[in-house]
């Protein structure tokens, strides 16, 4: 998830990938019929779920498939521009395919994580209602109607539901398919093997709020014990770039002043540098695919880190080998046969 941005504040640039993947919608038409015939039925319905609460609104094969075509023109476009600029800036037609990629599941993210921190305290509601005598449906219904954000939402659907028929256990399980979350499949799982085994529904909810509140508990110990670790890994990927660039920057100083030596070595330097970059940006991305391995367990967790750290490390680079001639020349680095 984006810093400081909520899934609610997400979901208003739902519109604006819309608008783009609309534009592109009557060439992408064709592929968009490729794609419906090589997907399963039940995928297909869970990606069109995804981007209906992610404001887009569209088939999942139209917004693919403009995805898609976005991609397949930005790549040639990027490659020429390699060619003319030697710049990080070259990878500018890439940067709509791969929002429109990222975007689902980045207000997936934040719909979860709203869900998963809201959930002990929507069950701990359920537990107390139950106890006071209010039905199952009342409860659920409540909760829907309480200021949950995205789970209250979730509970909307499972309250529709229970009114067309289905029991709260199905209800709940439907849930658990819809949402990729694996606290929530955990305490739906819990509480619907214990419900179905005879347990009264006050005291299974109350078991697994508790639980989830263990949970939770223990992963806030984690990323406090992995703060700093990471920290020095995203430091590390940023400022990784520094030696490099101020070497070679020396060099470009000193046969830019007049240096005999360093003026034969410089066109191959100079050619050196221009690919040079990929050097801090491939070493700060993988500084945040290791943060996601040590605070989450899971390298896919650090892309979201690994992007950022990349464009920071290849940007010093860029900025230090640009700025270190004038640096040596201001004192007096520069000059002399």
């Amino acid at each position: 998830m984006l810093p400081g941005l909520g899934p609610d504040a997400l979901k208003a640039l739902g519109p604006l990938f819309r608008i783009a993947a609309l534009l592109a919608a009557p060439a992408a038409v064709p592929l968009a019929q490729l794609i419906v015939r090589r997907m399963d039925l039940d995928e297909l319905k869970q990606r069109d779920y995804l981007l209906r609460v992610t404001n887009i609104n569209l088939p999942y094969e139209l917004y693919a498939a403009a995805t898609l075509l976005y991609l397949l023109l930005g790549l040639p476009l990027t490659l020429l521009l390699f060619k003319l600029l030697a710049s990080p800036l070259a990878l500018a037609p890439l940067a709509l395919p791969a929002a429109m990629l990222a975007y689902p599941r980045i207000v997936q993210r934040a719909r979860i994580k709203d869900m998963e921190e809201n959930l002990p305290d929507a069950l701990r509601q359920m537990v107390e209602e139950l106890r006071a005598g209010s039905s199952v449906f009342e409860v659920v219904k409540n909760v829907a109607e309480s200021d949950y954000g995205a789970l209250s939402e979730e509970f909307s659907i499972v309250v529709r539901e229970m009114d067309m028929g289905s029991t709260f256990e199905e209800a709940m399980l439907n849930l658990a398919e819809r949402v990729d979350s694996e606290l929530l499949h955990r305490a739906i799982r819990l509480t619907v093997r214990i419900s179905i085994s005879g347990g009264t529904l006050a005291d299974v909810l109350e078991a697994v709020e508790n639980d989830i509140r263990e949970v939770r508990r223990i992963e806030l110990e984690r990323k406090s014990v992995t703060t700093m670790p990471s920290l020095t890994l995203a430091m590390g990927g940023v400022f990784c770039s520094i030696p490099v660039a101020v070497a070679l920057g020396a060099v470009t100083g000193l046969g830019s002043a007049g240096a005999t030596t360093m003026a034969a070595l410089l066109p191959a330097y100079t050619l050196l540098s221009q690919y040079l970059i990929l050097y801090p940006a491939t070493v700060g991305f993988l500084s945040g695919l290791a943060i996601g391995i040590i605070r989450y367990g899971d390298p896919r967790e650090g892309i979201k880190f690994a992007f950022g750290i990349s464009t920071a490390s290849a940007t010093a680079y860029k900025v230090m080998i640009t700025l270190f001639p004038a640096i040596l020349a201001t004192f007096g680095g520069g000059g002399g046969p």
